[in-house]
């Protein structure tokens, strides 16, 4: 046992403790002089193996939807830690000429924003605009997207249904007078305006949007998307979502109102997948 005269402080106590200085030694972590600090690890960086069908399943779905200009719905069901959102990012990595990807990320449990969940990190992202930008910065933003997909038509109408989505109000005007007189109306119209703006940005450009953990998002988001497959013209447009298998659970009719609806279950990896994941990221040399 080490004994401390009184007033020792705790840099003192740990000298004490680790005995005498030496080079090449450290205390809390405080290398000595003279000692070489040790170069940091790089990540293990695994290699992708054991999903080819499901890439397979992806690419095929895009294919429908660039050649027969047919809107393509995929969910990948698949436990934690599976590797859905792995698997859509190994997937993105792929040059493809012409599409435009857009990746949403999961929504946060809880923080619904008002008055149309999920849809407005959705359009956000589409749009391109940060939280953290102003009101008045955000609203010219997303008119200037406006007009470039619709050019000069319905800018106005879309705008102030869409708006709502992004938390902007709504301008005054006929449209206004109707939703302030049929508050019930105003979901159904903002899913009708969303569809038609994913319609025509598809029609201007290839879009694929990618969701992560929709399970995650609140009722009034996942009956929109449900909606969207009965909505969208003959435009190339791919939605891909990631989701727990407990979706089929919380929404027993996702997927059957899509006409073009792919289902991709992940499982596990078997052992001949996982060793040879390993001995690629290792070296057979190391667990041989």
């Amino acid at each position: 046992m080490v004994s401390l005269p009184i007033g020792v402080g705790p840099g003192a106590a740990a000298s004490a403790l680790a005995g005498p200085e030496m080079p090449g030694t450290s205390i809390a972590g405080i290398p000595w002089p003279g000692r070489t600090p040790t170069p940091e690890r790089e990540p293990l960086s695994l290699p992708f193996l054991g999903r080819s069908d499901a890439l397979a399943a992806l690419d095929g779905a895009l294919d429908r939807a660039l050649q027969l200009g047919a809107p393509q719905f995929v969910t990948v069901f698949g436990a934690a830690g599976l590797g859905k959102t792995r698997l859509c990012e190994r997937w993105v990595e792929t040059p493809r000429e012409g599409c435009r990807f857009v990746t949403v990320p999961a929504p946060r449990p809880g923080l619904r924003p008002e008055p149309f969940g999920w849809l407005g990190a959705i359009l956000r992202c589409r749009l391109g605009v940060s939280e953290a930008v102003t009101a008045e910065e955000m609203l010219f933003q997303f008119r200037s997207e406006l007009r470039n997909v619709f050019g000069d038509r319905r800018v106005a109408e879309v705008a102030g249904l869409l708006g709502r989505c992004l938390g902007l109000s709504l301008p005054e005007g006929p449209l206004a007078q109707v939703l302030a007189s049929r508050p019930d109306q105003e979901s159904e119209l903002a899913r009708a305006a969303l569809a038609r703006f994913l319609e025509a940005d598809a029609a201007k450009k290839p879009l694929v949007l990618l969701l992560d953990d929709v399970h995650l998002a609140d009722d009034e988001t996942l009956a929109a998307l449900e909606s969207l497959a009965g909505e969208l013209g003959p435009v190339p447009f791919m939605l891909v979502a990631t989701a727990a298998p407990d979706l089929v659970v919380q929404r027993p009719g996702w997927g059957r109102g899509a006409g073009f609806h792919t289902r991709i279950d992940l499982r596990r990896l078997s052992l001949a997948e996982v060793d040879a994941t390993l001995r690629a990221a290792l070296g057979a040399e190391a667990i041989d």
